[in-house]
């Protein structure tokens, strides 16, 4: 296949850099959904917990009625990244019924956000974020919320250079941090 000079610019300078990582990963291939394993096992196990999934690791802070709690394992800032997502599978947020929707915007996304603060002093605020759909970066389809806390420190530089995010922090310690606040 002959790729013209358009082509590899696009897929070198217009692309998102992470969609790269994900597009041959086997997690995302699965015929199990990664977040509906994770919900069955929490019927059985409570958190904090690592969850070895054969295929990945899962590293649940929290678990709730409608959700759980989850840290980012490809996190796009240094630390603290969490990801809440809803123990039913579903895709978009225009699916969530009544409870889910009181229990993720009402309670639980300021409980998060705060503790997130009280942990992580350095915060200076936070995206929260929900991709749907492949074209909007979702990459596993079941519905789920990004909530980022971000930096001062961070400047971009490595990432817009080198390609290359700088994580300071493994999953398993942002769980062992974030799991008291919510036992």
């Amino acid at each position: 296949m002959v790729t013209t000079m358009v082509e590899k610019i696009f897929q070198n300078y217009l692309s998102a850099p992470r969609r790269s990582y994900f597009k041959d990963k086997k997690m995302f291939r699965e015929e199990k959904c990664l977040f509906c394993s994770t919900s069955e096992k929490l019927k059985k196990e409570s958190p904090p917990l690592i969850l070895d999934l054969g295929f990945t690791k899962v590293f649940v802070i929290a678990n709730f009625k409608n959700c759980f709690l989850v840290v980012n394992p490809y996190p796009y800032v240094p630390r603290g990244q969490l990801q809440l997502v809803t123990h039913r599978h579903i895709q978009g947020m225009k699916e969530l019924n009544d409870g889910e929707m009181d229990e993720i915007f009402k309670e639980l996304i300021t409980k998060i956000q705060t503790s997130l603060e009280k942990e992580y002093p350095m915060v200076v605020g936070f995206n929260i974020g929900i991709n749907y759909g492949k074209t909007a970066g979702q990459s596993v389809e079941h519905f789920h919320i990004h909530l980022v806390p971000r930096f001062s420190s961070e400047t971009g530089f490595m990432e817009t250079t080198a390609g290359t995010r700088i994580v300071d922090e493994n999953p398993e310690e942002t769980m062992e941090r974030m799991s008291k606040y919510f036992k």
